[in-house]
């Protein structure tokens, strides 16, 4: 039995419809001015609860900006393999990858309404509302649709026939498409935009400064390790009276380490072996000559000769640092390329 005013069916016995409050008499209702159901009742509906325009529009944006992070990830990739970067920028790349899939899963969870993927959703918005001005639009956008009426319930998992009078109302409202909906629909779509085009702003700045970054601290760190591989060597040198006969920082080991250094830094900062030469001024005597040289980012060192390495200032990561007898003759000057 059905009420006829709500259409919805009626416990056996019952006195007020459970969905709508119309009193009933003895399975019928009473002589009550029949009234024409709402439109969201009239409307069919399907048990399965189908998503609106704006929930769409919001899984079109996390869609975007798991593809965007991907992209990124691709450009780290190639970067660091042109470029012979070290690990950080694969760090870069993971985590790039890691939000781009996380990005996806929430744009699939939204588009298949579920719970988790709004949930995720409304955190992420909150946290990138300081990207101002795109950032704050889109997102602000964003967490109008996940906390418009209706949209907990349409994320709940209940079927149509499981919700309430006044969600089912709000839900019928958003599928039909509400007064705002292309306001929602324009705002959506430049915001987009503008993160797009801001996104490869920032990758075409960013990423070259952070590649010149990166073969700056491996220069920087090459340098200092030279340093106290001499400063170990001086020391050696005072007790000994001569410099070790050795060909590379790897054999130097045996007679620095522990006594003049703790550990011994056989590599520069491109994870190639730092080249050592000693050398006599006289025939016949001992060792009283020495050089440190690393062949910068490229590796190749331009002389062998110890005696004849180009000295100066250099602008390039591929230029050889060399350090000869307590300085360093050829070392970076100004701006790197």
């Amino acid at each position: 039995m059905l009420c006829l005013r709500c259409g919805q069916p009626l416990a056996e016995g019952s006195i007020f419809c459970s969905t709508c409050g119309t009193p009933v008499a003895q399975g019928r209702t009473q002589n009550v001015a029949y009234q024409q159901p709402p439109a969201y009742r009239r409307a069919p509906q399907s048990e399965t609860l189908t998503r609106p325009t704006g929930i769409t529009i919001a899984a079109v944006v996390y869609y975007a900006f798991g593809v965007m992070n991907i992209l990124l990830a691709l450009l780290f990739a190639f970067a660091a393999l042109d470029r012979n970067t070290d690990a950080s920028g694969y760090v870069w790349m993971a985590l790039c990858l890691a939000f781009g899939g996380l990005f996806l899963l929430i744009g699939w969870g939204l588009w298949a309404l579920k719970s988790w993927a709004r949930v995720m959703a409304i955190v992420f918005s909150c946290i990138w509302l300081i990207a101002f001005p795109a950032g704050t639009i889109i997102n602000g956008f964003l967490l109008y649709l996940f906390f418009r009426q209706g949209t907990s319930a349409l994320f709940s998992g209940r079927r149509w026939s499981q919700l309430a009078p006044e969600d089912q109302q709000a839900i019928y409202q958003m599928q039909a498409g509400s007064p705002n909906a292309g306001v929602v629909i324009a705002v959506a779509a430049v915001g987009l935009i503008g993160v797009i085009a801001m996104s490869g702003i920032m990758a075409a700045i960013a990423i070259p400064n952070l590649l010149t970054a990166m073969q700056r601290s491996k220069q920087k760190r090459t340098m200092a390790d030279i340093r106290s591989l001499s400063i170990a060597l001086e020391g050696y040198a005072k007790d000994k009276n001569e410099y070790p006969q050795a060909s590379t920082v790897s054999e130097l080991s045996s007679v620095l380490s522990p006594t003049y250094i703790r550990t011994v830094p056989a590599m520069d900062g491109w994870s190639r072996p730092i080249q050592y030469r000693c050398w006599s001024s006289q025939a016949g005597n001992p060792c009283d000559h020495y050089a440190f040289i690393s062949g910068g980012k490229d590796g190749e060192i331009t002389s062998e000769d110890p005696e004849h390495f180009s000295s100066g200032a250099t602008t390039n990561f591929d230029c050889d640092l060399v350090y000869t007898n307590g300085e360093f003759v050829t070392y970076p000057e100004g701006l790197q390329q």
